[in-house]
């Protein structure tokens, strides 16, 4: 479409005195285009679309998950960066998760390579490692907290470390060997 081989001036097929260009895209491509040139509003709306299908905004959005069908998972930076720029804030607690479990403290204080750009890092903006350094903080508090729990009981009444620490092993071999066996069982 974009080689449009020019018509001979004489012979030319006129319309409201204006030369007719054949062209032969369909009449949906050239719909297409003509509303990327003219009706941008409109692309941004299918790509809100698209990108609201891809990342839930709601825990139940989450939970039904299944994979990303169109956005590759390599791309939360730019994802982060898009949603600042666009004022699509409610993607990012998903941007925020996904990245906190994807990338390293150290990437997210020096930055990260883009699949695009394999010889630069590309740094995160200050409030997204603001927001990414705490998260990781609280994901790792709960990890503890929830994987420990349990254990807090068992050893209650322990007088020295070293009973104490022998009642947390035990009660943690019992407690994984339990939930070990009734998985295979």
């Amino acid at each position: 479409m974009f080689s449009f081989p020019q018509p001979p001036s004489a012979d030319a097929e006129m319309m409201e005195g204006c030369p007719v260009v054949q062209l032969s895209d369909s009449p949906q491509d050239l719909e297409y285009v003509l509303q990327a040139l003219c009706q941008r509003e409109c692309l941004y709306a299918e790509a809100y679309k698209k990108l609201y299908q891809e990342i839930p905004v709601t825990l139940a959005g989450y939970d039904a998950l299944q994979d990303w069908s169109v956005i590759e998972t390599s791309r939360t930076l730019p994802l982060m960066i898009m949603a600042r720029k666009t004022g699509q804030l409610s993607i990012l607690p998903y941007v925020y998760l996904t990245a906190c479990t994807e990338f390293t403290i150290d990437d997210i204080f020096n930055g990260v390579r883009l699949v695009d750009e394999a010889d630069t890092l590309t740094p995160f903006p200050v409030a997204d490692q603001l927001a990414m350094l705490a998260g990781k903080s609280a994901l790792s508090a709960f990890h503890v907290e929830t994987t420990y729990h349990n254990t807090v009981d068992a050893v209650l009444g322990c007088q020295t470390p070293i009973s104490c620490s022998v009642g947390r092993e035990s009660h943690t071999i019992q407690e994984m060997s339990s939930t070990l066996l009734s998985t295979v069982g």
